[in-house]
């Protein structure tokens, strides 16, 4: 920068953020870990840089005591593989009908001697999953693209040809209404607010 140069220094493992080779380490990686399934019990789902694990037990107790064992496989795997953990971005949820509150409150999660975050609901690939499976946090968050939606295509509607109004539908409405409209479905039906804000904005 300016004519000066840095000195020059051996990388071990990882890559500087921002360096050319990114995207090509990008996909080394996602090669590279496709392994972590094998390590432990959880139900893996790798996307990207993504990584989303899964453990189901009739017992909350005993489900507790298998996920921070298992956890203990994933940390060490990461270790060998000299993986970093960002445990500020880890989180976990809890789902079913015994999952109570005050139960919720005494499972512990630990990873890599760090207690991981609970949340009510967490976002995973653009779609909201709440604790109690009713997708009420996910349409919320349609409702809110919807509101601005209508907002834009109402104040434009004098002003902007039909077909460029069509345009503003399917690029601020329509994507969010129909991405993964098989997987919250059945939770439209229950919520009642969706249906009457929908009704509104016609």
């Amino acid at each position: 920068m300016k004519g000066a140069k840095s000195n020059c220094r051996n990388i071990a493992c990882g890559i500087p953020q921002g360096s050319t080779l990114g995207p090509a380490i990008v996909v080394y990686n996602v090669l590279y870990i496709n392994d972590l399934p094998l390590c432990s019990k959880f139900k893996t789902v790798l996307y990207a840089d993504d990584t989303y694990l899964s453990l189901s037990h009739y017992s909350l107790s005993t489900s507790q005591s298998v996920v921070n064992h298992e956890f203990l496989k994933v940390d060490d795997w990461m270790s060998l593989n000299k993986l970093s953990r960002n445990y500020a971005k880890s989180t976990y949820l809890s789902t079913g009908k015994k999952v109570q509150s005050n139960l919720a409150e005494e499972f512990l999660v630990i990873l890599g001697n760090h207690q991981i975050k609970r949340e009510q609901s967490v976002k995973y690939l653009g779609v909201i999953i709440d604790d109690k499976l009713n997708w009420s946090s996910h349409l919320k968050h349609i409702e809110t693209k919807l509101v601005f939606a209508s907002s834009v295509i109402y104040k434009t509607r004098n002003i902007l040809p039909m077909n460029t109004l069509k345009f503003l539908y399917y690029s601020f409405a329509y994507t969010h209404l129909s991405y993964c409209v098989t997987t919250y479905n059945l939770g439209i039906c229950n919520h009642v607010t969706f249906k009457t804000n929908l009704c509104e904005t016609k």
